[in-house]
C-alpha cells in the first residue's frame, strides 16, 4: 500500500512539473504589431514593410489565402536583412508552417547562393544560417546576423509572454 501511495505521489508531482513547464504565449497580437515592436527595438535596422501577400517572395512561397503575416526586408540591396512573423490558427498549424518555411529558406539558399556570392558575398552566411522559431500560434524567421537573429527571437518571446 505504501508503494502504491508513493507511486501516486510521484505521478502527481510529475504531472505538476510537466504542466508548469508549458509556456503560454499570448494569442491576441497581430503579426504587424510584433514586427513593429521588433523593428523599433532592433538597433541599426532599416527595413521596409511588405505585409501584402503578393509581395511575399513574389508569391513564390505558398501561403494560405487568409494567412496573416508581417514581413520586414532591408530597404536597399546592400544586405539580406529580413525577418517575418506569421500568425496561425493554432500551435499545430504553426509547427507545420515552420517546417515549410525552413524548407523554403533552404531551397532559396541553394538556388540563389551563387548569385549572392557574386553580388554580396559577405551576406551569404545570413541566408545560410537563417532560423525559424515558433511561439505558440506564431512563427517567425530571421535572415540576419547571429546577434540580430537572437535579438529578434528574444524580443518576440518577451512580447508574447507579457
Amino acid at each position: 500500500m505504501k508503494r502504491f501511495a508513493m507511486l501516486l505521489l510521484c505521478l502527481g508531482t510529475l504531472v505538476l512539473i510537466l504542466s508548469a513547464c508549458r509556456t503560454e504565449y499570448r494569442q491576441d497580437l497581430a503579426p504587424y504589431e510584433l514586427a513593429d515592436h521588433v523593428e523599433r527595438e532592433l538597433s541599426g535596422g532599416d527595413f521596409r514593410v511588405l505585409d501584402d501577400q503578393s509581395a511575399f517572395y513574389g508569391g513564390a512561397f505558398p501561403l494560405e489565402k487568409d494567412a496573416t503575416f508581417a514581413l520586414r526586408v532591408a530597404k536597399d540591396g546592400s544586405n539580406l536583412n529580413e525577418f517575418a512573423v506569421f500568425a496561425c490558427d493554432d500551435a499545430e498549424s504553426a509547427n507545420a508552417l515552420a517546417k515549410e518555411i525552413k524548407d523554403y529558406l533552404a531551397f532559396l539558399f541553394q538556388t540563389n547562393r551563387e548569385w549572392y556570392l557574386s553580388y554580396i558575398p559577405a551576406e551569404v552566411p545570413k541566408l545560410q544560417n537563417a532560423e525559424v522559431k515558433t511561439f505558440g500560434r506564431y512563427v517567425a524567421y530571421a535572415i540576419l546576423s547571429e546577434n540580430d537573429r537572437n535579438r529578434v527571437f528574444d524580443l518576440l518571446r518577451q512580447k508574447l509572454l507579457q
